[in-house]
């Protein structure tokens, strides 16, 4: 992984967000652009919807098993340790991997998910993460080399749904779907919280935010391969960008919204880069 490459590309983020937001803080820009996209039976924005977080949760997982269970303690006590926690920790993420795409679908048919649906996922999730446990151990060889690429996703996921659900209940800005009209519209620097509820949790996108942390998984690239990383981002960069609109075209948010949410992994990503791989210009 270029390290000056990822720099200049989340500086370049920032300039665009920036210039983005400001635009969007004056007039009817935002509330009009996100009126014009409105189509809240775009079938095609209802699948970015069910599967667009869906990159955080991988994240999660990725690094989980590289940390935890592609991990050989000399210590017998250490490494039933170590084993417990893979179990557990991998668990939870195929849980989440399954149940939150589970729980948009029923969503849609605006039905909670039955009770044996959440035990067949927990069953299922059981059984993944006690094959993890087992197998994953044989590849430390392999993996161990990428600990450091595992923390930094980690990080950059939980900072970033840490940040975005603050924000969240911070502002208390409501939904586009929420509002009858430009009289009940706020503009995305307008504080308001604390959130009355999800339809007042607008600002920003989660879907947006966890979108875009696909650009992280840029980190696990090899080294010298400059179109294949170019290629990584670019499709990245087309799934994050799909997921946002997705979210305006259904009324969830507004166009700001979306854009915050970029804003706020893309400053997760550039943290951490330096604060992880700080001399290190290329990281394989």
């Amino acid at each position: 992984m270029d390290r000056t490459t990822i720099k200049n590309f989340t500086v370049g983020s920032f300039i665009f967000s920036v210039i983005s937001l400001f635009i969007l803080a004056f007039g009817k820009i935002d509330y009009n652009i996100s009126l014009l996209l409105l189509n809240r039976k775009a079938s095609w924005a209802e699948f970015f919807y069910v599967f667009g977080e869906q990159p955080a949760y991988w994240g999660l997982l990725i690094g989980t098993v590289i940390l935890l269970s592609a991990h050989k303690s000399k210590n017998k006590a250490g490494q039933i340790c170590y084993s417990a926690a893979s179990l557990l920790f991998s668990f939870l993420c195929v849980y989440l991997l399954i149940i939150i795409p589970t729980r948009y679908i029923y969503d849609l048919m605006n039905s909670p998910v039955p009770t044996d649906m959440k035990a067949t996922v927990a069953a299922v999730a059981a059984v993944i993460s006690i094959c993890i446990t087992v197998i994953v151990p044989q590849y430390e060889a392999r993996l161990k080399k990428f600990r450091l690429q595992a923390l930094f996703l980690i990080m950059v996921i939980i900072t970033e749904m840490l940040l975005v659900g603050i924000m969240k209940d911070i502002w208390g800005r409501p939904r586009m779907r929420s509002i009858s009209g430009f009289k009940e519209f706020r503009y995305w620097y307008e504080i308001a919280g604390p959130a009355a509820g999800q339809e007042y949790k607008s600002f920003p996108s989660g879907h947006s935010a966890k979108s875009f942390t696909m650009i992280a998984f840029c980190v696990f690239v090899p080294q010298g391969k400059k179109i294949r990383f170019r290629l990584f981002i670019a499709f990245s960069v087309i799934w994050g960008i799909l997921v946002a609109i997705s979210r305006v075209v259904l009324g969830a948010h507004f166009l700001s919204d979306v854009i915050a949410g970029f804003f706020v992994t893309m400053a997760c990503i550039y943290y951490y880069c330096n604060l992880l791989f700080n001399g290190h210009k290329r990281v394989s």
